[in-house]
């Protein structure tokens, strides 16, 4: 297994709130991440919220862009 995915199981099974990943392939992570959470969380749709600088949150979280991070965190 991976460092990444090791880390990753380490902070959903630790119940951590937030996960930050940093990285200049984004696409590969998100994938990565999709695949991960449904292999953790099989037969259920838990869904992964994403924040960046420049979008702010995805489409589907609804609290606004929040583009900046303290603002992200508190929302």
């Amino acid at each position: 297994m991976s460092s990444i995915v090791e880390s990753l199981r380490r902070a959903v099974l630790g119940r951590y709130p937030l996960v930050f990943v940093s990285t200049w392939e984004e696409d590969r992570a998100l994938r990565l991440l999709e695949s991960f959470s449904a292999k953790v969380f099989p037969g259920r749709q838990v869904p992964l919220v994403t924040w960046s600088c420049v979008r702010g949150f995805d489409a589907e979280l609804g609290n606004g862009p929040a583009n900046d991070p303290v603002a992200a965190v508190e929302a």
